[in-house]
């Protein structure tokens, strides 16, 4: 958006005989001061206005104005038509002259596939960009994208002009800058200074020419406002491009390397065709049209504004157009609000008019008068003229969408301690509206995890039941098979208590034979861990069934 330069607020020479008169009238109509006087007021205000604007546009160069026709011309001139997004693009930038828009193009195409080795069977597009002097090649083959960058030469009608082939950035990145870089810093070490976990969005780093200034790439379209360099934060600011100027020839639109017409130049400051060594002549800048050689360091028209500007601008221009119709909208319902119901401020103005002079008729109706040119100025004055109110009514209520809000609610909004912010509800609701669905379709999702969930739960409850059987019958089967049945333990428990028996009594048969020895009765321990004592058992007389088969 252009700003004026002159100043709004001066008051144009040619409104002094108004600014005159102005005291004789406003005392001729002292019966209704007020208005009168708030009425002259916008008049003047509007009048001074419009002076202000033809005498800013009086004082615009028409050397700006052809210098924004120049770099309009320009940009889109050297607009290309779009190449596949995700293709790799080289730019091979011809010398000694070679001009683009001249060359037969099945002439560009044999030459570089001949100089490339590509085959007819690889996928190749070449588009040549005649503005600039330069040749965009695109291909999603990198086999193919690393031989058309080892191009140093094209042969065209038997004549060979060198080349310079590189790859351009890729598409959807933004790109910044920072400055006063050592140019000790070579470019492995930019890269493991800037290119780290510190600036995850920075995808490359490369130095611009011989310059301190080296430029970024990022993924996405944001610039950070800061940049970790080795442990350093530096600030980061957008890359600008700049209309291409040529000193070799004194044109716009290409680099001097790639210059088409070397023998025919132009003077860089005044435009002269094939100027003399000691030519002299008075600088004007064809961008700015200020005093100084075009496209100079320190003119600031050469620079293009970045794409990223451009979408904030095009977003806030949406915004702007869409809350004036908004306004729009309330504005007709005001009208016709006013057509069916007069609000009081209309009977105040009627009522000042019936108690005026009755020699005041003529002024009367010229005030009426200026008040209808105020309303056409605003652009309700269509609304209220001609028109009948059930044709306004019905017409409104056929614009009237739901989500709407009426000037009559708004003003009962304000009146009851509102804000009657209606853009803003509405914005509102919207945003309200989008975040119910939002929940709505989280809740769904949801309830699906939750009944799968509960479907797994039911199975695997399922499993642990039957596992839970299938180990009990293991148990039963262990328990069956290694305890004998209570026949077998008693039958081979009972010789070994029969054994023990024996030699105690054994025992006690030797110690009576002794002499003088006094019978005793053995005392047995258990063996259990907890070395509780047993009872005490006395051994049975043996018989001679016994001993004899002892014997």
């Amino acid at each position: 958006m252009e700003v004026d330069e002159s100043e709004v607020g001066d008051t144009p020479s040619d409104n002094s005989g108004e600014d005159k008169s102005d005291p004789t009238r406003r005392a001729e109509d002292g019966d209704a001061e007020g208005w009168i006087e708030v009425t002259y007021r916008r008049k003047d205000r509007a009048n001074r206005n419009e002076e202000a604007e033809k005498q800013g546009t009086r004082s615009r160069s028409p050397t700006r104005r052809g210098g924004k026709s120049i770099m309009n011309k320009i940009l889109r001139a050297s607009k290309m038509p779009r190449l596949p997004r995700n293709d790799i693009k080289v730019i091979v930038r011809p010398r000694d002259g070679l001009n683009i828009r001249n060359t037969c193009r099945a002439s560009l195409d044999e030459a570089i596939r001949h100089e490339a080795g590509v085959s007819s069977d690889e996928i190749v597009t070449i588009c040549p960009n005649p503005m600039q002097n330069i040749l965009v090649i695109s291909t999603p083959d990198e086999k193919t994208a690393t031989k058309i960058v080892k191009i140093k030469k094209l042969t065209i009608n038997e004549k060979k002009y060198e080349t310079n082939a590189y790859v351009s950035a890729p598409e959807e990145m933004a790109k910044g800058i920072i400055r006063n870089i050592p140019l000790k810093y070579t470019q492995d070490q930019l890269m493991h200074a800037l290119v780290n976990a510190r600036n995850p969005s920075l995808a490359y780093a490369k130095r611009l020419g011989s310059t301190t200034t080296v430029i970024l790439l990022y993924e996405g379209n944001r610039v950070p406002m800061w940049a970790y360099f080795n442990s350093i934060m530096m600030r980061v600011s957008l890359y600008r491009k700049q209309i291409d100027f040529c000193k070799e020839c004194g044109r716009l639109g290409h680099r001097p390397d790639v210059c088409p017409r070397p023998d025919d130049k132009l003077c860089p400051a005044c435009g002269a065709k094939n100027p003399a060594e000691d030519h002299e002549c008075t600088p004007k800048c064809k961008l700015c049209g200020e005093a100084h050689p075009t496209a100079d360091r320190t003119c600031r028209a050469k620079f293009k504004t970045p794409y990223m500007v451009k979408q904030r601008r095009w977003t806030a221009r949406r915004n702007e157009e869409e809350l004036q119709r908004v306004a729009g909208s309330h504005d007709s319902d005001t009208c016709g609000s006013s057509n069916a119901q007069p609000p009081p401020a209309s009977t105040s103005r009627s009522r000042s008019t019936s108690r005026s002079r009755p020699g005041a008729r003529g002024r009367s109706s010229s005030r009426s008068r200026s008040r209808s040119r105020a309303r056409a100025e605003r652009g309700s004055r269509s609304a209220s003229e001609g028109k009948k109110p059930e044709a306004m009514g019905k017409k409104q209520e056929e614009q009237k969408t739901p989500d709407k809000v009426s000037w009559s609610d708004r003003v009962a909004d304000r009146e009851s301690g509102g804000s009657g912010n209606t853009t803003n509800d509405r914005g509102n609701y919207e945003d309200i509206q989008e975040r119910v669905e939002q929940y709505r379709t989280e809740n769904k999702l949801l309830r699906q995890e939750l009944e799968k969930a509960k479907k797994q739960n039911s199975e695997s409850a399922k499993k642990i039941d039957q596992l839970q059987k299938t180990l009990n019958e293991i148990l039963m089967k262990m328990q069956t098979q290694s305890s004998p049945p209570s026949n077998a333990i008693t039958a081979v428990s009972t010789p070994s208590t029969k054994t023990m028996e024996e030699e105690e009594v054994e025992m006690v048969e030797e110690v009576a034979q002794q002499p003088g020895a006094k019978r005793k009765i053995p005392v047995t321990k258990s063996k259990e861990q907890d070395g509780s004592e047993q009872e005490v058992k006395r051994p049975r007389p043996s018989t001679k069934k016994q001993m004899s088969s002892r014997t």
